[in-house]
Order: C-alpha cells, then sequence, then structure tokens
C-alpha cells in the first residue's frame, strides 16, 4: 500500500515550490499534474479532471508512474476549504500525511489579487480596494461567495478550517509551516518534510531550492491571459490524461511557458494598502494568531514575514 503525502493548503504559500522540490526526490512519485482537486467537494466552484465520485482508482490513474513503495504526492490547496476533504480522504486513503503551508494573511491577499488578476478572473479596471471590499461586505454579512477569487479573505481565517484536519486526523501526520520560514531556508523546510515522511533528504537536487516557483506577476493584456488560461483549464480537464494529444499540448505549454511569461506578463507592483483598510485587515485576522498556536500547542505564534 502507497503511502500519500497531500499539501492541502494555503494558495499562495510555496505549495508549488515544495511540490516542485520534493518531486525531485526518487521515492516520490507526484501526480501529473500538481492539484488534482480530486477530494473536492462537487460543487466546490473549481474545474478538475475527475470527481471523488467516480471512485478511487480514477485518482489512481493520476499516478500512472508510481511503484508499490512510492509515496505518491498530491499538492491542492484548496483542499483546506472545501468542507467534507478531510472526511474524503479519512474514508479513501489509510496511510496518508499532511503538510500545511501557511502564510500571512494580509500578504497572502496581496499575493491573491495578483494572481486572481494574472490569470482574466480579476478584470483590469478592478483594483485591489475594490477587490477587497466585496469580500469585506460578504463577511460582515455572513455570506459564502460563488466564485472562487472571491473568497480568498475568508480564506486567510485558518483556524477554522485546520480545526478539521486535526479533529479528524492523528496530530502525528499533520505539519505546519510558514512560508516565511520557507523564504528564509528553504532547505531546513525540506529537509524537515523529509524526517516527516521518512525520506532520506540528501536525495533530493538542492542546487534550485531558493529558485522561485510561481511568483505574483500581472498581466500585460488581462483578455488575452483570460483565454490564454481558458484554454488552458479546457484542455486539463477534459482531454485523456494518458492520451497523446494531451501529453503533445502539455510538451508544448511546458516549453512555451516562459516565452508566454515574457511575452503576456510582468512582475507584479507593490500594492501600498490604505491605513484605514489594512486596519480593516488587520482586526479581522488579529485573533488568527492564537487560535492557531491553541491548535498546533504553540505558545506565542506570530507569523513570520
Amino acid at each position: 500500500m502507497n503511502q500519500f503525502v497531500i499539501i492541502p493548503g494555503t494558495e499562495r504559500a510555496g505549495t508549488t515550490s515544495i511540490f516542485n522540490y520534493l518531486s525531485k526526490h526518487p521515492g516520490i512519485c507526484p501526480s501529473i499534474v500538481k492539484e488534482t482537486r480530486f477530494f473536492l467537494d462537487e460543487d466546490y466552484p473549481l474545474p478538475r479532471r475527475f470527481y471523488f465520485s467516480e471512485g478511487i482508482e480514477k485518482y489512481l490513474s493520476l499516478y500512472p508512474n508510481r511503484d508499490s513503495d512510492s509515496i505518491l504526492l498530491d499538492a491542492t490547496p484548496q483542499y483546506m476549504y472545501s468542507a467534507n476533504t478531510a472526511k474524503k480522504i479519512r474514508e479513501s486513503l489509510s496511510n496518508v500525511k499532511f503538510f500545511f503551508m501557511l502564510r500571512e494573511p494580509i500578504s497572502r491577499l496581496v499575493s491573491r489579487y495578483h494572481l486572481s488578476k494574472s490569470i482574466g478572473r480579476i478584470e483590469k479596471e478592478m483594483g485591489f480596494e475594490a477587490w477587497i471590499n466585496i469580500q469585506i461586505d460578504y463577511h460582515m454579512r455572513g455570506i459564502q461567495a460563488d466564485q472562487h477569487y472571491l473568497r480568498a479573505l475568508d480564506h486567510g481565517m485558518y483556524s477554522k478550517y485546520l480545526e478539521k484536519y486535526f479533529s479528524v486526523f492523528s496530530h502525528d501526520d499533520l505539519r505546519v509551516c510558514q512560508f516565511g520560514e520557507l523564504l528564509q531556508n528553504p532547505r531546513k523546510i525540506i529537509e524537515d518534510i523529509c524526517q516527516f515522511i521518512h525520506l532520506d533528504p540528501d536525495l533530493i537536487d538542492t542546487s534550485t531550492l531558493q529558485k522561485k516557483h510561481n511568483p505574483s506577476m500581472t498581466a500585460r493584456h488581462s483578455l488575452f491571459n483570460k483565454i490564454y488560461y481558458g484554454i488552458k483549464d479546457a484542455v486539463r480537464n477534459t482531454l485523456p490524461k494518458g492520451s497523446a494529444t494531451y501529453h503533445f499540448l502539455a510538451s508544448v505549454y511546458r516549453s512555451s511557458r516562459s516565452v508566454f511569461n515574457h511575452i503576456a506578463m510582468k512582475e507584479a507592483v507593490d500594492i501600498t494598502i490604505p491605513n484605514d483598510l489594512h486596519k480593516q485587515l488587520y482586526d479581522i485576522y488579529s485573533e488568527e494568531e492564537e487560535r492557531i498556536g491553541n491548535i498546533l500547542g504553540i505558545r506565542d505564534f506570530k507569523w513570520i514575514s
């Protein structure tokens, strides 16, 4: 029986970097797409190739290169926020460990805004303040947005989502790390994860540990990006993963990604959040450090920038 390692959150907190680093280990078999999204609730507003209702064999088909002793790696950061995902995983996988990446909530909001804008989810004219104010209004009225990109504010309230996993799984099978720690010392984080899942960290090529994966970018032409990512999602979620057409298009995407980023993307500009809005966000998240500390059994838990 294979062991599974799942990175269930959060978005914009280094999950792509961790996935890419671990994928270099010979004992790891990564899923053929970073985010399988298989265990998400059926009504979670994101596309995916296979749904949980289609059966676990569909999930295993996303690991075509697995051996009997491979550790299977899935990095789907939305698992953290899907109401029934922890229970589904508990009922489906008997040998699984979780590694959560968290990030100081306000800086994560800025990064999430840049991402949403770069892939055409947010119109070019919508500024950060307008985007946040829509979500603050939802928050004050206790409403969950239908669109995933408008749930970013709520998704920074990590404690209520972590509690679900800590109530379902043994604490020995759960680890939490901060994005700030990854930035400061990526080698140590990879070594800690390898120790957690019983792998030799020396078998990972550490030459690229300082490389940023999935950095904050913004679109030069939002309509072009919206079309591009729409086509990418359609290919990902309709073509059979093992088909020659899929592999050809995937290879074209990988080889053209740097060219696309050079033509269509540019480095995101820092956003200065007005003092009154920053205070609102600070107040919304003010109790998160204490709540997370209580879950983890860490006194004086603080965010690391």
